[in-house]
């Protein structure tokens, strides 16, 4: 895993501002799932947990292992998002007055 010297502020300001890409995006760092088995462990719709997804793929902080399949896609996270994920309470300490 190769972590960046600095923090991607970019993608740390994407994750804050988003309560679900974080959910998602802890879920996975504990453990590859599927998008019905986030959906069930924070507790939020589907649609939310797949929009979300999509998101992280797309800034490259999560990875579908299973592209080819139309339901039971697994999902990790990437190294990129285990760093930005690590920079996440240090982000939202600081934005406090």
């Amino acid at each position: 895993m190769v972590v960046p010297e600095k923090p991607d502020w970019e993608s740390i300001g994407f994750l804050v501002s988003s309560e679900i890409r974080q959910s998602v995006l802890r879920t996975l760092s504990e453990n590859r799932s599927t998008p019905s088995q986030i959906s069930a462990a924070i507790e939020r719709p589907m649609s939310h947990v797949s929009r979300a997804l999509k998101e992280l793929q797309d800034r490259k902080l999560a990875v579908c292992l299973t592209p080819e399949r139309k339901k039971g896609r697994v999902y990790q996270i990437t190294g990129l998002g285990e760093s930005v994920l690590r920079e996440l309470p240090v982000a939202r300490r600081s934005e406090r007055p």
